[in-house]
């Protein structure tokens, strides 16, 4: 009797450590994810602003220059 009862014990024992240890090993992994898709997003809205910037600056130098050679025919007209 009393040996059976030590192995069920001992039996339940392992079932309990492996359980908490897949639990765990699934947790970091899903962690591992979550983190590796919240740098591949900053990594994208990074790109985003950058590209912003670049059409900003573009878009600036077309109105510089606008503004330019209008004031030239402007000072022309008058």
């Amino acid at each position: 009797m009393r040996g059976r009862r030590e192995k069920r014990r001992k039996r339940r024992r392992e079932k309990r450590t492996t359980k908490g240890k897949k639990e765990v090993k699934e947790y970091v992994e899903k962690e591992k994810k979550e983190m590796e898709r919240e740098v591949e997003d900053e990594g994208e809205k990074e790109m985003e602003l950058e590209e912003e910037a670049r059409n900003n600056v573009t878009l600036l130098n077309k109105v510089f220059s606008d503004l330019t050679s209008s004031s030239s025919v402007l000072g022309v007209m008058c």
